[in-house]
């Protein structure tokens, strides 16, 4: 089993509902200082999310989120739920899924306004305000043990940054990558999910429905294959925006993962599918085109 330190820090939420509820320049001050504002901004401008300074964007995020007369209540809920859930079971599972030999410290955090969950400078981070949370609070720990997996996924495939997909080459490689990583991570909570009976989130549902997943393995051969087929030629960003769009919005990249992992799992074991994680993408599509 690797070795597994994981830091539960929710400190950033409280002083941005407070914020959000009176906004001033020195209440900013201290948030974008914030470890949790800096890792979840790193994230928004790797992946073109934001092109603003860091105080714009939080300014501009939680303004955004105070608009939603319900959202604190969540984020506040999401916080206790957090403080009082025994996470040993989930770190478990989550160290079954990771290469043996990993020595992983990281921390869990909590914040507010950005995309349900982001792997960003080497530690995990969950919006505790996401709606999703709010309907069923058990999937914040099954979005933990996603999102840490992203961080042990990283630590030996790091992030790409869209600025360097320039070409179809490189951008098959983000796509591979990200199937990879997405499908892993998806995989990692499914055991845990199956034992307690909640497979109720989009990914899971999509991938027990046999029809609906095969017409998704389909779509996503549909989109890599020409990608793969045709000589190398530059990329526009029009072009990468509707591919990558295409490719997660559909979850076409999170369901076929998910179905590459579970199948390389069960037919070559847990040791070969983990071994995939230390030697990247491209071990993964190769170990499963040969099952």
């Amino acid at each position: 089993m690797p070795r597994l330190s994981v830091s539960l820090d929710l400190s950033f939420v409280e002083p941005a509902l407070e914020y959000m509820g009176s906004p001033g320049k020195e209440t900013l001050d201290a948030l974008v200082a914030h470890e949790a504002a800096v890792g979840v901004y790193a994230h928004a401008v790797r992946f073109g999310n934001t092109v603003e300074d860091i105080r714009r964007f939080w300014s501009q995020l939680l303004s955004r989120a105070s608009g939603d007369p319900s959202y604190a209540a969540r984020a506040r809920a999401g916080v206790r739920y957090l403080e009082d859930v025994d996470m040993s079971e989930a770190y478990t599972e989550l160290g079954w899924h990771l290469p043996e030999n990993l020595e992983l410290r990281c921390r869990l955090f909590g914040e507010l306004g950005y995309d349900i969950g982001v792997v960003s400078e080497g530690d995990a981070y969950l919006n505790v305000g996401h709606p999703h949370f709010a309907a069923e609070p058990r999937e914040l720990v099954y979005f933990a043990v996603h999102e840490l997996h992203h961080v042990g996924y990283t630590s030996y495939n790091p992030p790409f940054t869209l600025s360097d997909v320039k070409s179809t080459r490189s951008l098959e490689q983000v796509v591979k990558y990200s199937t990879h990583l997405e499908g892993t991570a998806v995989y990692a909570a499914y055991g845990m999910r199956g034992r307690e009976g909640r497979y109720g989130h989009v990914d899971y549902t999509l991938y027990h429905d046999a029809s609906r997943r095969d017409a998704v393995l389909r779509e996503f051969s549909a989109v890599l294959e020409p990608i793969h087929d045709e000589p190398n030629r530059e990329v526009t960003a029009e072009e990468l925006t509707r591919i990558l769009g295409r490719l997660s919005g559909e979850r076409l990249w999170y369901v076929v993962g998910l179905h590459m992992a579970k199948m390389i799992d069960e037919e070559l074991g847990r040791d070969a599918l983990t071994g995939t994680i230390v030697n990247g993408p491209e071990s993964f599509f190769r170990v499963y085109e040969e099952l």
